[in-house]
């Protein structure tokens, strides 16, 4: 799972491995980037000197409580290479129970330096740590001792100094390149930037496609004990109604049945798509399971939900879907959570008035047609033929 997830780093010119290590059951999983005969780690791994030092519990705790931190450049102990981890505690009942990240091969970051090569010979960058006084080399770009270098540094955060020491030959050769200095410092400070970012971005969508139905797009039942219920709270802090519509698909069975059940995902997209379509930014759509829907609109009385199911109903009934040109149509309930109500109370009330007015499904899509039948509309859509 986690070589799907890290596939697209393929598409990047830099080169790190991405691992985990599990201190509650002792492994350690590795990206195949190091040959098989190398990578001889043994249980004796979990007791050496480097696995304490590297784990999350031997961090600061303000460190922890960001998410995410980097270490200083050392000697990695599989590849034997100098490299910079960018790393994340894995929680579970508060307590770490692993370490994620990515190791980032010190050569592999200054290859990523695109500078003329005059420039980047005049140029040596290390690390300062203000705390412990301790200087980290990273590139040695010239040796010459016979003018004193220009030493230019920025904070990369409160402890750390990034230094780039600046050989004087070049301001007297490439004087008027000065500017392409800046451009180099930018460039490391950006690509750590960009990492970081990156780490934090796919974290952050990983969570979500928890949430998120993948047939449909739409958010799936685990919001309800999330997102709905904290919306639910502060709406009913600041006495703001919040509307439910619950409804689901008439018949959804003899068209998986009649028509195969790619034909019956069709019309659930179908329905998914027109929900996006007709609500608003605010409102949060939610695939409950099969054909079942849920929509919640915070600050939105029971007129408005009504008034919103009925749109929703004539606008999915008037569209095709596939080239059988069949259509589909839905049943509401809806209801508005009471004060000090819970949502469950809330949608069981929603759930028997959409039951109801199941009943009437068949009176309620001749009423539809009828409605239609008052607008021009073109012949049906042709869809091509499946083989």
């Amino acid at each position: 799972m986690l070589d799907e997830l890290w596939a697209e780093q393929q598409n990047h010119p830099i080169v790190y491995n991405y691992y985990y290590v599990s201190h509650a059951l002792k492994y350690f999983y590795l990206s195949s980037k190091i040959p098989e005969n190398q990578f001889n780690t043994t249980k004796e791994y979990f007791l050496t000197d480097f696995y304490n030092y590297q784990h999350s519990m031997s961090q600061q705790l303000n460190k922890l409580q960001k998410g995410m931190y980097y270490t200083y450049p050392y000697m990695d102990f599989f590849s034997h290479q100098k490299v910079i981890t960018i790393k994340s505690p894995v929680y579970s009942n508060n307590e770490i129970v692993g370490d994620i990240g990515v190791d980032i091969p010190v050569k592999s970051l200054i290859k990523s330096i695109t500078l003329p090569k005059k420039l980047k010979s005049s140029l040596n960058f290390y690390l300062y740590n203000i705390n412990k006084n301790q200087k980290i080399e990273i590139y040695d770009g010239y040796s010459s001792h016979l003018l004193p270098p220009i030493p230019v540094h920025t904070h990369l955060n409160k402890q750390t100094l990034i230094f780039a020491d600046i050989s004087p030959w070049f301001f007297v050769s490439f004087a008027i390149k000065i500017t392409i200095l800046c451009i180099s410092l930018l460039i490391i400070i950006n690509y750590m930037n960009v990492v970081l970012k990156r780490h934090k971005f796919q974290k952050q969508r990983y969570q979500l496609e928890a949430y998120t139905d993948l047939l449909t797009g739409l958010f799936n039942r685990r919001v309800m004990d999330t997102i709905i219920k904290d919306i639910v709270t502060e709406n009913n802090n600041k006495s703001q109604p919040t509307a439910i519509i619950i409804f689901d698909a008439n018949d959804f069975k003899i068209i998986n049945d009649t028509y195969g059940h790619n034909i019956g995902d069709l019309a659930l997209k179908h329905i998914s798509s027109t929900i996006n379509d007709m609500t608003r930014d605010s409102d949060i759509c939610i695939r409950l399971g099969g054909d079942e829907f849920c929509i919640v609109l915070p600050n939105a009385n029971l007129e408005q939900a009504l008034v919103m199911a009925d749109r929703l109903e004539l606008a999915i009934f008037s569209g095709y879907f596939c080239h059988y040109n069949i259509k589909i149509s839905i049943s509401t309930g809806c209801t508005v959570i009471e004060k000090n109500e819970t949502l469950h109370n809330a949608l069981v009330r929603a759930d028997k008035i959409l039951y109801r007015n199941k009943k009437n499904k068949a009176e309620n899509k001749k009423a539809l047609q009828r409605q239609l039948n008052n607008y021009i509309f073109k012949s049906p859509p042709k869809f091509p033929k499946e083989e």
